[in-house]
């Protein structure tokens, strides 16, 4: 009788303990799960893995002596770029022309852009229909183009027209234009950078980014025979 007693007892408390175990690992295992999917929300949402821990690049405005940070390629300079290498030409570039998205500038930014299309700069404002070529077996590689003008098959473009504020103003630099060599690399532009919440500057696939307020420097400074200096070495961009 005691025996029998003394096994339930026993049963009924290791029955206890596993149940008390197991709430505590799935509680323990609901909450790493949720941490787990919180990081991944806010890694994204905070852009945390946004080339951290890379070294930025700096960009000399030789007019004004003034140095600012910015960023290039992710596989840095190289004389012998090629289409998808992930890598900003090295060269000496001029200005081809400015495109800007007109509903997310103010009013002194529109002036300034107005200003330079007097001094005579191609400037054009950019709208949801426009692209640029970046397939190497098209005809139209490394061009800007009317996306609706395509009737049948579209070409492998970038949009220009884009949800974040990359291409609010693009710099179009005169690469590999002329004349155009297919695979040579397409879409070279200084651009706004991409920063995270740190103000971390992230990689481009090739062009050089700018934060908006050192861009408009540029802008500011900009004569119709700037160019655009990418030195294979490190050195800093010269936009001279």
């Amino acid at each position: 009788m005691f025996s029998s007693v003394f096994l339930c007892l026993c049963a009924s408390v290791v029955n206890n303990l596993f149940h008390l175990f197991m709430n505590t690992f799935s509680r323990i295992f609901i909450l790493f799960f949720a941490a787990l999917i919180l990081f991944i929300i806010l890694w994204k949402w905070l852009d945390l893995g946004l080339g951290m821990g890379t070294v930025p690049h700096k960009c000399m405005l030789v007019a004004t002596s003034q140095t600012f940070t910015c960023s290039i390629g992710k596989n840095g300079i190289r004389a012998d770029k090629k289409e998808g290498d992930g890598a900003t030409p090295a060269g000496d570039f001029p200005i081809r022309e400015i495109l800007y998205r007109a509903d997310r500038m103010d009013a002194q930014e529109t002036k300034l852009l107005k200003a330079l299309a007097q001094e005579g700069f191609k400037v054009q404002a950019l709208t949801p229909n426009d692209g640029w070529v970046d397939d190497v077996n098209s005809d139209y590689y490394n061009q800007f183009v009317k996306i609706s003008a395509f009737k049948r098959q579209v070409p492998r473009h970038e949009r220009l027209w884009r949800e974040d504020h990359l291409y609010d103003i693009i710099v179009v630099l005169g690469y590999n234009d002329d004349p155009i060599m297919k695979g040579k690399g397409s879409a070279i532009f200084m651009h706004l950078a991409r920063q995270n919440i740190f103000k971390k500057y992230g990689q481009t696939d090739g062009c050089i980014g700018l934060n908006k307020t050192d861009l408009l420097k540029v802008l500011n400074a900009l004569t119709p025979t700037t160019t655009i200096e990418v030195p294979e070495n490190a050195g800093p961009i010269l936009i001279k």
